[in-house]
């Protein structure tokens, strides 16, 4: 059974209103306003109409009238209703603020344990990979090898360095944070390169201490 705009307009001030139902009715209660303001024009002209009886102009004054006062009910529901849809909005609108706030705080949390475990494990992976580099290009210098280091060689850059006019950035030469404090982990001192020498058991000259 259709409702009447009576009774949606009592729904729709409940707390539960749905936005459409309102975004609706209000789209029906301006319509239904513009009607009614033609309807009192047209009395309202009629009832000065001296072409009419005394009794067909008495009645579309009192018509006029009684649209006059249904436009101005309806004037005041509309603006009510507007404050609770642009209301209805705000707080759908934070809502979705506070979701996606929420959500991207819980993806954070995510990639820092994933970044928390990975990390350090390939860092250390890195490092030592990036030592026996080195030392095998100390290994080919030594041998009179004319021959690119295995970094360039992997990457396909030129001996020079430079690929057009600007040298190429390597692996070799980045600094790499220490995962927990301010200092770094790479390019190593003289001490801990000794000490990854040690550990991964590869000759590696003095020379290439940074």
């Amino acid at each position: 059974m259709v409702k009447s705009l009576n009774e949606r307009l009592i729904a729709a001030k409940k707390p539960r209103a749905r936005l459409t139902d309102n975004e609706s009715l209000l789209a029906d209660l301006k319509q239904e306003f513009e009607r009614t303001s033609t309807a009192r024009d047209t009395a309202a002209g009629e009832s000065i109409d001296f072409a009419l009886s005394e009794d067909d102009r008495e009645t579309s004054a009192c018509n006029a009238a009684r649209c006059e006062r249904t436009a101005k009910a309806l004037c005041a529901e509309i603006a009510e209703l507007e404050s609770i849809i642009e209301e209805h909005r705000n707080s759908e609108a934070r809502q979705k603020v506070e979701a996606e706030r929420s959500a991207a705080i819980s993806e954070r949390d995510i990639l820092a344990k994933r970044f928390a475990v990975r990390v350090p494990d390939l860092v250390k992976e890195f490092i030592s990979l990036m030592i026996e580099v080195k030392a095998n290009e100390q290994r080919l210098i030594a041998s009179g090898a004319k021959a690119l280091n295995a970094e360039f060689e992997a990457r396909g850059i030129p001996g020079s360095g430079y690929m057009g006019p600007t040298p190429v950035p390597t692996f070799a030469s980045m600094k790499i944070p220490q995962f927990s404090g301010s200092g770094r982990v790479w390019p190593v001192s003289e001490s801990e390169w000794v000490a990854l020498k040690s550990k991964l058991q590869v000759h590696i000259p003095a020379e290439t201490i940074q």
